[in-house]
């Protein structure tokens, strides 16, 4: 049975975010509708089960909750509540908390007291409790939104962290993020079982973070050291059992036509990348040509690219449709275009 659920967006990229959610969407409920009710925090319909598959899977979305109430001033009392059966969803005993999204002139804890009040008038004979609650509540503020809500699930910030690339075995200073990983794959929206590629995979950031979403990764890297390097970070930090790590040249894919559900990739750049053949855009055309007789109809290359590369222009020529173009802020000195293109 599908019901209303909340996602707060990450402050990290919120248009990211949003658009990671939408791929997920499409992925585990075949709908993309989601009403936007401020900046961070998102309303969509789906089932129990997807809810939590979302929230799990996602690199740029903090957290999923089932509403129980919506306000749009400074207090919340009976009326502020949206759901007709709460005692199906909250139990005692039950924990509270209250995050700020922004500044907010709020006080968290009359907020938290205010909940509980209005919950236990409805509910009767709630307890509180921080070490072993039976429900979680979670109420976010940003502006003069309230939403409040039983919690679903929160990103796994603590594994995404473990993975990062100063803590892998093998490391290079270009190595991306496990949660941009993560996005890309979740871009594809390709369903899960899936072949994944990444025809430049570098360090193994996103086979290796397919491969934990329950996809097959296919990674290919032209460099033999960087390759073993990155079947060491798979085998130490993946699902190395649904990967292969190809030495191999981009620009000559060697499989067979229309085996692969989404590419995702983050292609060499940089000042000290070394780019085959000289100019990124002229490598870029030929590995996509490749790309093109290799994925399924209904796939997307989901790939970064330094800001304003000039590739992004001769992707249409290519007859590729771009479905989204984002951006994402590394540091003062970098900017990712993030280009969703489909045939």
């Amino acid at each position: 049975m599908r019901s209303k659920f909340v996602a707060i967006l990450s402050g990290d990229n919120v248009p990211l975010a949003r658009a990671e959610l939408k791929s997920l969407l499409e992925i585990f409920t075949q709908k993309s509708i989601i009403d936007q009710i401020s900046s961070r925090i998102v309303l969509f319909e789906a089932d129990s089960n997807s809810a939590a598959e979302v929230i799990k899977r996602a690199g740029y979305i903090k957290s999923i909750i089932q509403p129980i109430f919506i306000e749009k001033s400074s207090e919340i009392c009976e009326s502020s509540l949206i759901l007709d059966s709460i005692c199906n969803v909250v139990q005692s005993p039950l924990m509270i908390r209250v995050e700020k999204l922004g500044v907010s002139n709020i006080d968290s804890r009359t907020l938290e007291k205010m909940t509980f009040d209005v919950l236990n008038r409805v509910l009767g004979n709630l307890k509180i409790s921080f070490e072993n609650p039976s429900t979680i509540v979670k109420v976010y503020v940003e502006g003069g939104l309230i939403v409040g809500g039983v919690l679903v699930g929160e990103k796994d910030t603590k594994s995404l962290e473990a993975r990062r690339p100063g803590k892998r075995p093998f490391t290079h200073p270009s190595a991306i993020h496990p949660k941009l990983a993560r996005c890309l794959v979740n871009l594809t929206r390709a369903r899960v079982g899936g072949i994944i590629l990444d025809p430049f995979m570098g360090t193994g950031s996103i086979p290796l973070e397919a491969s934990i979403m329950g996809y097959t990764a296919i990674g290919v890297e032209l460099k033999s050291w960087v390759c073993f390097g990155a079947s060491r970070n798979i085998k130490s930090l993946g699902d190395f059992s649904k990967t292969h790590t190809i030495v191999g040249d981009s620009r000559r894919l060697m499989f067979i036509r229309r085996i692969i559900d989404g590419v995702a990739t983050d292609p060499p750049y940089g000042r000290s990348t070394t780019i085959p053949g000289g100019e990124l855009s002229i490598m870029l055309e030929t590995v996509f040509t490749q790309l093109l007789e290799i994925i399924k109809e209904n796939a997307r290359i989901v790939t970064a690219l330094p800001h304003d590369t000039n590739f992004i222009d001769r992707i249409s020529d290519m007859g590729l449709k771009i479905e989204e173009h984002l951006t994402e802020r590394v540091h003062a000195s970098l900017i990712r275009d993030i280009i969703v293109c489909h045939l």
